[in-house]
C-alpha cells in the first residue's frame, strides 16, 4: 500500500507543479494582453515590466491558483488513472480506489496551509501594490479640481487646482475629523504637496483648532508657514474597497471588528474569503477525485473535464455574488463563502456515492 501512496503521491505533486506554472503563464499572458497599454506606459525597462507583471498576477490571481492547480492535478491524476485501467486492477487487487488516492487529499491539505502563506506573503503585499497603481492617492488627501469633496479617513478634503504632473494642489480645504466624526481641525492653505503616499505638507495655512467636547469654547486660530498632516496612522473611517485584498489577514479581521456590523459588509466578505480559501484546496482536490473516477465507465474524461470546470467557474462566479450582499446584509455576504464550499462538497459527495467502489 505504501508504493502506491508514494506513486499516487509523486504523480500528483508532478500535476500540481505543473498546472501551477500553466496557469500562472497563461493568466499573466491574458492580464498583461489585457492590460499591454498599461504596461509600455509604466515599465520603462525589462525589469520593471516583470515586476509589474507579478504585481498584477499575484495581486490579482494569487486566491484562485493552488486551489484551481490543486482540482486540476487531482483530477488527472485519478482521470488518467481510470483510463490507463489502474483503477480496475486495483479494484482485483482488492484495493479501493479512493483509499489508494487518499493521499492527495492529505497533500491538498498541507498545500491549503502552503496556500494561506502564500497569500499573505505574496498576494497581499502584491495587491496592495496594485491597489497604489491603480490608484496611487488610495487612502490620503490627494484631491482632484472642482466643486466636489473627498474623503480620506477622519479627512474631508477638497481643492480649487491641482497640477497632475506635479501633484501641488492650491487653495486646499481640509477638514479633520475625531472618530466620533466631530470636526476637531480646518486647515485652509494656499499650496499643498504630497511627501508621502499617507503624509501631506501644506504651506501658508490657516489653521483652525476646535474642542468638540465644549462646543461654547471658541475655535483657536493661527497662521502657520508649514503643516504636515499624517494619514498614515488613521485610515478610517472607511478603506476603499480596492485596498482590502492589500491588508494581511489579522489588519482585515481587526479593521472589520473596527467598523462594526452596519458598514463592515466589504471587509467582512473580504475576511471570508481569505479565510475559506486555504480549505478550498483540498475540497477541490476531494471533490476531483470522484468526479475523474466517473471516467472509468465512460472510458474519456470530456463530459467529467467539463463538469469540474463548470464547477470551478460557478464557484468563482459565487465568490463574487456573495459580495454583493456586503451592503445590504453583512451576515450573509460574510456567510457566503462558507455556502458556496459547503455546496461544492454536497456536489463532491454526490459523486462520490455514484463511484463503485
Amino acid at each position: 500500500m505504501l508504493t502506491i501512496w508514494r506513486h499516487y503521491s509523486a504523480r500528483f505533486l508532478r500535476a500540481f507543479l505543473a498546472s501551477l506554472a500553466i496557469l500562472a503563464l497563461m493568466l499573466t499572458a491574458v492580464d498583461a494582453m489585457l492590460h499591454l497599454a498599461a504596461l509600455f506606459e509604466e515599465a520603462d525597462s525589462p525589469r520593471a515590466a516583470l515586476r509589474f507583471l507579478f504585481e498584477r498576477a499575484a495581486g490579482a490571481y494569487a486566491e484562485f491558483l493552488i486551489p484551481i492547480s490543486a482540482f486540476a492535478a487531482a483530477f488527472w491524476c485519478a482521470g488518467t488513472a481510470a483510463l490507463s485501467r489502474e483503477v480496475l486492477a486495483l479494484k482485483a487487487g482488492g484495493v479501493s480506489p479512493l483509499a489508494a488516492l487518499a493521499p492527495v487529499v492529505a497533500l491538498a491539505l498541507l498545500l491549503g496551509s502552503a496556500h494561506a502563506e502564500l497569500v499573505e506573503r505574496t498576494g497581499v503585499p502584491a495587491a496592495a501594490a496594485l491597489a497604489a497603481r491603480r490608484n496611487p492617492n488610495a487612502g490620503d488627501a490627494f484631491v482632484r479640481a472642482g466643486g466636489v469633496w473627498f474623503h480620506a479617513g477622519r479627512v474631508v478634503y477638497s481643492a480649487g487646482t491641482v497640477d497632475e504632473a506635479s501633484g501641488v494642489v492650491r487653495d486646499i480645504r481640509v477638514y479633520e475629523r475625531d472618530a466620533a466624526g466631530r470636526l476637531v481641525r480646518t486647515i485652509h492653505a494656499r499650496r499643498g504637496a504630497r511627501l508621502a503616499p499617507q503624509r501631506w505638507e501644506f504651506e501658508d495655512a490657516w489653521v483652525r483648532e476646535l474642542e468638540p467636547g465644549a462646543p461654547a469654547q471658541p475655535p483657536r486660530e493661527r497662521r502657520e508657514a508649514r503643516v504636515v498632516l499624517e494619514l498614515a496612522s488613521d485610515r478610517s473611517p472607511q478603506l476603499r474597497k480596492s485596498e482590502l485584498p492589500g491588508l494581511a489577514r489579522d489588519e482585515l479581521r481587526a479593521y472589520a471588528a473596527q467598523r462594526g456590523d452596519e458598514s463592515s459588509g466589504d471587509a467582512r466578505v473580504a475576511l471570508a474569503n481569505r479565510e475559506s480559501g486555504p480549505w478550498a484546496v483540498p475540497l477541490f482536490a476531494a471533490v476531483a477525485i470522484p468526479l475523474a473516477l466517473r471516467s472509468e465507465e465512460r472510458r474519456s474524461l470530456a463530459r467529467a473535464a467539463a463538469q469540474g470546470a463548470a464547477l470551478v467557474v460557478a464557484y468563482l462566479i459565487a465568490r463574487d455574488v456573495g459580495s454583493s450582499f456586503a451592503a445590504s446584509d453583512a451576515a450573509l455576504a460574510s456567510a457566503f463563502p462558507w455556502l458556496t464550499l459547503a455546496a461544492v462538497a454536497a456536489f463532491g459527495l454526490l459523486k462520490l456515492a455514484r463511484i463503485s467502489r
